[in-house]
């Protein structure tokens, strides 16, 4: 299982994610998919689709 190492609710994952021990999600990340190599901090209020 690959977990993230910190994240602050609200978290909204609307697609396959892989991160890792190396990220840091801040609050109210949104997101349609995601992956994680090496260390990535994102901040708040961050979204990402298409």
């Amino acid at each position: 299982m690959r977990v993230a190492q910190s994240y602050k609710l609200p978290l909204k994952v609307n697609g396959p994610s892989y991160v890792n021990n190396n990220t840091y999600l801040g609050q109210n990340v949104n997101f349609k998919g995601f992956k994680v190599n090496g260390n990535v901090t994102i901040g708040d209020n961050f979204h990402s689709g298409a």
